[in-house]
C-alpha cells in the first residue's frame, strides 16, 4: 500500500475572519490557529449565520482577514498575484450564476483559463481536463444548454465540474451538495472523496449533511463560541462536541448511531423483542412514533419475528395482543388505535 506524503498546505495564522460595516469590524471567528494537509477532506459545520462561508471566502482569497494571515503553500495569501492564486486554489459557491447566455460546456471551459495563453485557446490536455470533469460529476448530456436552463441541482454540478477542471490542489467549497438529491449527493461526495485519495487534493467544503460528513471527512471544523473545534468526526463526537450545533437543549446528539434528535416526552416504554436489521428499524420508528423502545421488561411489548410468509409484528399490552402485523406502518396504526384503511 502507497501512502500520499502529507504536506502542510494551508495555515491560519491567528485568523479572524468576519465582516466590515461603515468602518466598524464585525469578527464571526478567531482568532484560530489551525492547518490543513495536503490531501485532507475537511468539512466545516456549525449553524446558519455562524460564519462558515466568511471563513472560506476568507481562506479563498475573496475577502480580507480582520486579523492575521492566510497562508497557502508557505507563502500569505496576500503576496499571491490572482492569476497565481487561481492555479493554487479553486472555490465553489451556493450563490446564484449570473451567465444566463453562457452554455453548460462554457462554464466548465472557464476552469482552465489561469492555465492558457494571452489566445485564451484550450490545448489537448485542458480539453481532457474539461471532459474528465463533466464526466465525472454526468453533465456530459448538458454540455450544450445553457444555465438558464437548468435546475439548481444541475447548476449546482456544473459549477463543481467547473472546479474539477481547473485541477488545483486546494478546493474551497461552500455547501457543494445543497441543491442535489440523495443519490447526486452521495455520488458527488463520492467523487470529492476519491479526488482526495488518489489525487492528493485538499478539500475543504462546509455542510450541514451530518450522515455523509460522519462516513466521508477525515476531519471536521465545527464553528461555535467564535472558535473552531478541529478532530476526526469520531473525536468530536466521543468529546460531546456536537451538541454545540445546538444553543436548544430540546436538541440532542447520540452518540449510539450519529443522529440528531428531538428531546421529547415519551407516550409509554415498549420492549422490544428480535433482532437484526428489522429490530434497529423498529425502534427507530417506534421512536419517532413518540414511543421508547427498551429492552427491559413492561406492560408494553413489540416482537419481531419470521414465517413463511415473510416478517411480522406482534404488539401486546396489558389488555390486548395484535394479530401478526406484516409492516411497521400496520404495527404504529394498532399500537395508536387507529384502523388501517382498506
Amino acid at each position: 500500500m502507497i501512502f500520499n506524503k502529507k504536506d502542510t498546505v494551508i495555515e491560519l495564522k491567528s485568523l479572524t475572519t468576519g465582516y466590515r460595516k461603515r468602518g466598524a469590524l464585525y469578527p464571526l471567528v478567531g482568532p484560530v490557529n489551525i492547518s490543513a494537509q495536503s490531501g485532507e477532506f475537511i468539512a466545516i459545520i456549525g449553524r446558519n449565520g455562524i460564519g462558515k462561508s466568511t471563513l472560506l471566502k476568507t481562506i479563498a482569497g475573496l475577502l480580507k482577514p480582520l486579523e492575521g494571515d492566510v497562508i497557502i503553500k508557505r507563502k500569505k495569501i496576500t503576496e499571491y498575484r490572482r492569476n497565481e492564486l487561481a492555479v493554487k486554489t479553486a472555490y465553489v459557491s451556493t450563490e446564484q450564476i449570473r451567465a444566463d447566455s453562457m452554455k453548460v460546456g462554457e462554464l466548465v471551459e472557464l476552469g482552465r483559463y489561469p492555465y492558457t495563453s494571452w489566445t485564451g485557446r484550450l490545448s489537448e490536455t485542458d480539453q481532457e481536463k474539461i471532459f474528465f470533469a463533466m464526466e465525472k460529476t454526468g453533465i456530459l448530456d448538458l454540455r450544450d444548454r445553457f444555465i438558464n436552463e437548468l435546475s439548481d441541482g444541475e447548476r449546482q454540478k456544473a459549477m463543481i465540474a467547473r472546479v474539477i477542471a481547473q485541477d488545483t490542489d486546494i478546493l474551497i467549497m461552500d455547501e457543494p451538495v445543497a441543491f442535489l438529491d440523495i443519490k447526486n449527493k452521495y455520488e458527488i461526495m463520492h467523487l470529492l472523496r476519491s479526488l482526495s485519495d488518489e489525487q492528493n487534493k485538499t478539500i475543504i467544503f462546509s455542510g450541514h449533511d451530518l450522515t455523509l460528513i460522519m462516513e466521508q471527512c477525515d476531519r471536521i471544523w465545527l464553528i461555535a463560541d467564535r472558535t473552531i473545534y478541529d478532530g476526526a468526526p469520531e473525536d468530536l463526537v466521543l468529546n460531546g462536541l456536537m451538541n454545540k450545533l445546538f444553543d436548544d437543549s430540546s436538541f440532542k446528539f447520540s452518540e449510539r448511531d450519529a443522529t440528531f434528535s428531538t428531546r421529547r416526552e415519551y407516550l409509554a416504554d415498549i420492549k422490544i423483542n428480535g433482532e437484526g436489521i428489522y429490530k434497529f428499524w423498529t425502534i427507530k420508528a417506534l421512536n419517532r412514533g413518540g414511543f421508547r423502545a427498551v429492552s427491559h421488561e413492561t406492560t408494553d411489548s413489540v416482537t419481531v419475528d419470521k414465517d413463511a410468509d415473510g416478517f411480522y409484528w406482534i404488539y401486546k399490552s396489558k389488555i390486548a395482543e395484535s394479530p401478526k402485523l406484516r409492516t411497521i406502518h400496520a404495527l404504529l396504526q394498532w399500537i395508536r388505535r387507529v384502523p388501517e384503511n382498506d
